[in-house]
């Protein structure tokens, strides 16, 4: 939930690159200055060593606005918690709520996956009273810093389950949303009958098996995504394989967002943890397609780390369909940070 007052600002996050350093140190520079003259404390050679020691591009974003670049922010997920490192706004570029909008995807990223979140801010800089403001509490204090910390919120707990009727009203729902709106049904397993359900169930598991599907079609799994322990918020479906019509189109995942809960972050966490899933099937690298025009679809593939691969016209969709490949995160690799 936003601040009373606060409207969030449209913005965009762009990977950082290591030969983005020097551009990331002036912009420190310029957002911290006043406030570290006020402690007497300015020194470009220390600001440059602090920023150069914790420095991971892999952790580091741009965040730009109409193509601009505004400022950055650094984000690490750690044992158990993320640490928001560094969330800068150049001056020039101060108190049209981007920062505000950045902070609301941090904590936005920390419930979704349950983590509490930490962060430092300057005792003499105005950005204590930001964080306090977006609901961070004090945690400590050191020599020059505030220490803020923020538990989980664990009614946005975003977690990958298996169908099941104790969401079988909130599924309902979600599938009158597609309906409501005219939408296609994606992932196509919501298309299937739900008035005796469990019926459609069991359907769902006899498809994991390979059971009663297609001849040309291949065994798949369906996911959804829940809120909280309540709220379906999305459905996935897993092939467990490519046959020549899932290469061209459709690929081993799927998925679909209720439309009210779209652009919050829930698509790029329902396609991350699916690929997760995928790994169990011994897929290393997952084929996603969408279609050329549906950008917010190609941003989510490419937030979880997709590659272009190539592109189609298919004469019976009238529509250019791209292809793009997507790494398997390994069995015990660390969780990605996508958000």
């Amino acid at each position: 939930m936003r601040p009373a007052g606060l409207v969030a600002a449209a913005f965009a996050l762009q990977p950082a690159r290591e030969q983005d350093f020097e551009e990331l140190l002036a912009l420190r520079i310029a957002a911290m200055r006043e406030s570290l003259e006020q402690l007497h404390h300015f020194d470009p050679e220390r600001a440059r060593s602090r920023l150069r020691n914790g420095f991971k591009p892999e952790c580091t974003w741009h965040i730009a606005q109409d193509g601009q670049r505004v400022g950055f922010c650094v984000l690490k997920q750690l044992a158990g918690e993320l640490k928001l490192e560094h969330l800068y706004i150049h001056p020039q570029h101060q108190g049209r709520g981007i920062g505000g909008a950045v902070l609301q995807r941090v904590l936005r990223a920390a419930d979704s996956r349950g983590l509490p979140l930490q962060l430092a801010a300057l005792k003499a800089s105005r950005s204590n009273a930001f964080y306090q403001r977006h609901g961070l509490q004090a945690a400590g204090e050191a020599e020059w810093d505030v220490f803020y910390r923020r538990a989980p919120d664990p009614a946005q707990r975003l977690t990958l389950e298996l169908p099941d009727a104790r969401w079988a009203d909130s599924y309902r729902t979600l599938v009158a949303e597609f309906e409501a709106r005219g939408e296609k049904m994606i992932p196509f397993p919501l298309a299937f009958a739900h008035a005796d359900f469990p019926a459609m169930l069991q359907q769902l598991a006899d498809c994991a098996l390979g059971i009663g599907i297609p001849e040309h079609f291949i065994a798949h799994s369906t996911f959804w995504l829940v809120r909280g322990g309540e709220q379906v918020l999305g459905v996935s479906n897993l092939r467990h394989g490519l046959t020549p019509g899932l290469l061209r189109e459709g690929g081993h995942i799927g998925y679909g967002v209720r439309p009210s809960a779209r652009g919050h972050g829930v698509a790029p966490e329902l396609l991350r943890l699916t690929l997760h899933e995928a790994r169990a099937h011994g897929i290393e690298r997952a084929l996603l397609t969408c279609a050329e025009q549906n950008r917010a679809s190609a941003r989510t593939i490419l937030r979880n780390g997709g590659v272009f691969d190539s592109q189609e016209l298919l004469p019976e969709r009238g529509e250019v369909v791209q292809r793009y490949w997507v790494p398997v995160p390994p069995e015990y690799a660390e969780p990605q940070l996508v958000w």
